[in-house]
C-alpha cells in the first residue's frame, strides 16, 4: 500500500512541475546560450606576419648641397642644388611582424583596433642632382641608391564589420643607404666616374597609409602608400679627377630624401 502511494505522489509530481516552472522556463538546452556577451565575443587580438612588395618612386630633394672641396688646386666651393628623383622608380620589397590588440567600438557601427609591427624593407631608386651656377646647371652628380629600412610603426585599424578594413599610422626608424656608381657631370668635361661608393645610416620616418582584405580566417590581402623621409644623410664619394690635372673631392649632403611607396602583400593572422 506504501509503494502504490509513494509511486502516485511520484507521477503526480512529474506530471505538476512544467505548471509550476511555468512555460517559459529554460530546460537545459536553452541554459548553453545563457553566457554573458563578454563571454559569447570571440577576440580579435592577436599576432600576424606579413611580406609586401611595390614601386618606390622618388620624390625631389630639398635644402641641398654639395660641398665641392678642391685638392689640385686647393679652392673650392658649397653649391646649392636641386634634386630631380621624381622620374626615378624602383623595386620595394619587405617583411612586417606585427602584434593586432583587442578592438573597441566607436558609435553603434565601427571599432578601432590599435597595433604595433616590425618593418624591415628594401627600396632601389636613383639620385640625381643637378646644381646651379650663374643661373644655368653648372654641374650633376647621378648614381643608384639602395636602402635598407628598419622601421617600428604604430596603426589604427577602422573595423567596419566587412571584409573591408582601412588602416592608418606612422614608423620611425632608420635607414642604412648605398649609394653606389656615383658619376660626375659637367659641361665641357663629360661625365668622370667619382673615386668610390657611399654608405650612410640617416634617421627615418613614414606615415602610413592603407586598407586590409579578408580572404579567409587567417588570411588577408593588403594595399598600402608610405611616404619616407631619411633625414640628413650624407655621402662622401671621394675625388673626380679632372683632365688638367686638378682634383676635386665631392661630397653630397641633402637635408632630406623622401620617397613614395606603393606595396601590396599577404597577411597571416595567428
Amino acid at each position: 500500500m506504501n509503494k502504490r502511494i509513494n509511486r502516485t505522489l511520484t507521477l503526480l509530481a512529474f506530471a505538476t512541475l512544467p505548471v509550476f516552472a511555468g512555460p517559459d522556463a529554460p530546460d537545459a538546452k536553452d541554459m548553453k546560450g545563457m553566457q554573458s556577451p563578454q563571454m559569447m565575443t570571440e577576440s580579435d587580438a592577436g599576432p600576424y606576419i606579413a611580406v609586401e612588395g611595390g614601386a618606390d618612386v622618388a620624390q625631389d630633394d630639398g635644402n641641398n648641397r654639395i660641398d665641392f672641396r678642391g685638392l689640385t688646386p686647393t679652392a673650392g666651393s658649397d653649391f646649392s642644388y636641386r634634386g630631380d628623383n621624381n622620374d626615378h622608380v624602383g623595386a620595394m620589397g619587405g617583411l612586417k611582424v606585427g602584434y593586432n590588440f583587442e578592438s573597441f567600438p566607436v558609435g553603434s557601427e565601427l571599432k578601432l583596433q590599435p597595433a604595433i609591427e616590425a618593418e624591415g624593407f628594401y627600396l632601389g631608386s636613383r639620385v640625381s642632382a643637378s646644381s646651379t651656377f650663374g643661373g644655368s646647371d653648372y654641374f650633376s652628380v647621378h648614381g643608384d641608391l639602395n636602402s635598407a629600412a628598419f622601421m617600428i610603426n604604430g596603426l589604427i585599424r577602422i573595423k567596419t564589420g566587412t571584409i573591408f578594413t582601412p588602416y592608418f599610422g606612422a614608423g620611425a626608424g632608420v635607414e642604412f643607404q648605398t649609394f653606389t656608381d656615383p658619376m660626375y657631370t659637367q659641361t665641357g668635361f663629360g661625365s668622370l666616374k667619382l673615386e668610390h661608393n657611399s654608405n650612410d645610416f640617416a634617421p627615418a620616418v613614414q606615415a602610413i597609409g592603407g586598407f586590409d582584405l579578408e580572404l579567409a580566417k587567417h588570411w588577408t590581402l593588403f594595399t598600402e602608400y608610405k611616404f619616407i623621409v631619411a633625414i640628413d644623410p650624407e655621402f662622401n664619394t671621394g675625388t673626380v679627377n679632372f683632365g688638367d690635372g686638378s682634383v676635386y673631392n665631392l661630397k653630397y649632403q641633402p637635408t632630406y630624401m623622401g620617397d613614395h611607396v606603393v606595396s601590396t602583400g599577404i597577411k597571416y593572422n595567428f
